[in-house]
């Protein structure tokens, strides 16, 4: 439907065309008017838009938290053995156990104000290991080890660290640990999760 009307406007106006052709040939021919061509116009150069960080406020603040990925883990029935995740994620075995390149160690990103002194602890009694068939034994989690980004970090006891935030008032803390794998534990993949709490110092 929508062709045939495209083709009757097309007949009408060449008809209307060819009607009004023989006046318009009486006519003297006129030169088209010539025209100057325009300057180019100057280009502006736009200044990229500020990237500048939001400021963090003077509360200290967990932004958020991931758990500690010890992955997939494959262990012989009859032995264990112990996987250790670095604080950077690299992964290493003792014993008669095999772990996947999908571990990672847990990152926890805090927010406050400038060159603020804090205490980060990890919560003993609140580490829940998630995995196959493993239960409710946070013992299993020890010897964590914590590096940080944007601030100084050291260590004042087990689980427990004191840090300096830098001049963004900002951090990202990764922490890493071994997980003990007992005898006659099944293959799986398991992760770590634990309750984090940061204090002021002053």
């Amino acid at each position: 439907m929508m062709r045939g009307c495209i083709a009757l406007l097309t007949a009408v106006l060449t008809a209307a065309s060819a009607a009004a052709a023989p006046a318009a040939s009486k006519a003297p021919a006129v030169a088209p008017p010539t025209y100057a061509a325009p300057a180019p116009l100057a280009l502006q150069k736009l200044a990229p838009p500020a990237t500048a960080a939001a400021p963090c406020g003077d509360e200290m603040t967990i932004i958020d938290a991931t758990p500690l990925q010890f992955g997939r883990i494959l262990v012989e029935h009859d032995a264990g053995g112990v996987v250790t995740i670095s604080p950077i994620g690299t992964a290493a075995t003792l014993g008669s156990v095999a772990v996947g390149p999908d571990a990672m160690s847990a990152t926890v990103r805090i927010c406050g104000a400038p060159n603020e002194e804090f205490l980060m602890r990890v919560e003993p009694g609140h580490i829940v290991l998630v995995g196959t068939d493993i239960g409710a034994r946070p013992h299993l989690v020890h010897d964590l080890e914590a590096t940080a980004t944007g601030a100084q970090l050291r260590p004042t006891g087990d689980g427990e660290w004191q840090g300096v935030l830098g001049a963004r008032g900002a951090a990202e803390i990764h922490v890493g640990g071994s997980l003990t794998i007992p005898a006659r534990q099944d293959s799986g993949t398991f992760a770590a999760r634990f309750q984090v709490r940061i204090d002021k110092l002053r």
